[in-house]
């Protein structure tokens, strides 16, 4: 995808959407300090993600797997995530 990228600004009508969402965390009753999300937010073309009480996106990123695998579970399925290199060279067939 050419238009990926990572920053802490938001770049579009969904991202921006997904900031003041994320933005109100803190007002919420039950808040406390350390509470983390994650908010993706689509329409019909395209989506957005914004990610707030994290020490970086990977970190999220490993939460995020974490939960979708809880969720596939819960519906009698079993989601397996497999690390491939980033060059394939590497695989051989012996």
């Amino acid at each position: 995808m050419a238009d990926e990228r990572l920053t802490d600004e938001p770049t579009d009508r969904l991202t921006r959407m997904g900031s003041q969402l994320t933005g109100h965390l803190g007002d919420l009753d039950e808040y406390r300090d350390g509470d983390q999300a994650i908010v993706f937010i689509s329409d019909a073309t395209r989506s957005g993600i914004s990610i707030t009480g994290y020490e970086d996106s990977l970190a999220a990123v490993a939460d995020l797997f974490i939960h979708m695998q809880a969720i596939f579970r819960a519906n009698g399925k079993e989601l397996t995530f497999i690390g491939i290199p980033n060059d394939p060279s590497s695989l051989d067939d012996a």
